[in-house]
């Protein structure tokens, strides 16, 4: 049976969006799927609600605001997600079953260095992915 994307945006309601710019593995502990997606399948789901935002790099904020069209500034700067009691991630006291990341993808070769931003110039393209935290 094919599956039916609409179906998924039915059954979130009105859950906010937890975006980011990346997501540490030091955060998960329980079953998670990762898969990417398209920026246009993205872009639609930020369409459907409001975004809870941990993006933690000013300097690609702008860049990344324009490519999604919505504006992903975090409600305070660099917000740390905890997790809750069930292994799952929070921002802002709301707990989450999933979370979207658009990351950079770096010109080849390149490895930022430690504790310096990244130019927009190594930033050759940008990657969504969709992470699911499995039912327990």
């Amino acid at each position: 049976m094919k599956h039916d994307k609409s179906d998924d945006l039915a059954k979130m309601g009105d859950q906010p969006i937890l975006l980011g710019n990346t997501f540490s593995l030091t955060l998960v502990t329980r079953p998670i799927q990762i898969e990417p997606i398209s920026l246009d399948e993205l872009r639609g789901r930020l369409l459907a609600g409001r975004i809870c935002s941990f993006w933690g790099h000013a300097n690609t904020l702008d860049a990344a605001s324009q490519i999604l069209g919505r504006d992903i500034t975090p409600t305070s700067e660099r917000p740390a997600l905890e997790l809750s009691k069930d292994g799952l991630p929070c921002l802002d006291k709301t707990e989450f079953s999933e979370c979207y990341v658009l990351t950079p993808q770096y010109r080849p070769g390149f490895r930022p260095a430690i504790g310096v931003e990244v130019n927009s110039d190594d930033i050759v393209g940008w990657q969504a992915l969709k992470i699911v935290w499995s039912e327990q």
